[in-house]
């Protein structure tokens, strides 16, 4: 099984965690940066110039993400 989301940034930097499943790999389909694998109970940013990105995993995953506005 994998597992895709895709998200946009939509003007915002977005703060995200793991809280379940072991790991994820976070990717950028535009290639705006490397792939990096985050590991559960890890935060990690993603600021709005890294673009459109997607989560994927190889079993079911959480994550929870927050948007910081201005």
């Amino acid at each position: 099984m994998r597992i895709r989301l895709s998200k946009k940034p939509n003007g915002s930097v977005h703060v995200l965690n793991l809280v379940e499943g072991a790991q994820a790999k976070i990717v950028s389909p535009t290639n705006a940066f490397k792939p990096f694998t985050v590991h559960y109970a890890e935060t990690f940013i993603l600021p709005q110039s890294a673009g459109e990105y997607r989560i994927e995993a190889d079993k079911p995953i959480k994550v929870i993400m927050a948007c910081v506005r201005r």
